[in-house]
């Protein structure tokens, strides 16, 4: 009967004990669930990211590979052409052949890719509609001008072109050279910010 009574007293736990853990637990989430947090929201946006990086990829390579003009711009609500004046770049944007070189899509181009909106708290740096043409030879023409692949610092009279995409606490820098090369890297690194010097960010 003793043997009994010992048993039932020392099963289950005791109110300090059950403190304790509930304080490590504690402890523990409200170290770890930052960090979390920034992992997810890491993940997004190199996600997101990675969504204009294969767009570009895609239409410099169906350019090469047709010989003829690709333009990836801005969509419009529907995604099926580019979109006005208001359109914005986090709202999404569309890949078409341009057959006849007037950087509209018309019925008979072919709609290569098109993206939808980014996710919710991603934000390019520059709000700026995307317009820009790869010729059948895979170099840029970002400024409407009539030549293509003109080097130098992104700007007016050039066609390298750099875009940025922030989230709530950290962004990506996309780096299109004129001659086509695309890279990606962190903006707050100076090593990794495209230059026209360097032979990738041409």
């Amino acid at each position: 009967m003793d043997d009994m009574n010992t048993k039932r007293n020392n099963s289950g736990f005791t109110l300090i004990e059950v403190l304790t853990i509930m304080l490590v637990v504690a402890v523990l989430a409200s170290v770890g669930l930052p960090g979390m947090t920034r992992m997810l929201e890491g993940n997004r946006l190199s996600s997101n990211t990675n969504r204009l990086v294969s767009s570009l990829y895609a239409a410099r390579s169906e350019a090469v590979k047709r010989n003829i003009s690709t333009v990836i711009c801005t969509r419009n609500t529907a995604g099926d052409a580019c979109g006005g004046a208001d359109a914005k770049r986090k709202d999404g944007w569309i890949v078409f052949v341009d057959t006849d070189g007037d950087g509209v899509r018309d019925a008979n181009e072919d709609l290569l890719n098109v993206v939808e909106k980014l996710d919710t708290g991603m934000e390019f740096a520059e709000e700026a509609r995307i317009n820009i043409t790869f010729s059948g030879d895979g170099m840029v023409n970002s400024n409407g001008n009539a030549d293509y692949g003109e080097p130098g610092h992104p700007g007016a009279g050039t066609d390298a072109v750099n875009f940025q995409l922030d989230s709530d606490h950290d962004r990506r820098m996309i780096c299109l050279g004129s001659i086509g090369s695309i890279r990606t890297g962190n903006p707050n690194d100076s090593s990794q910010v495209c230059h026209s010097t360097r032979q990738n960010c041409r």
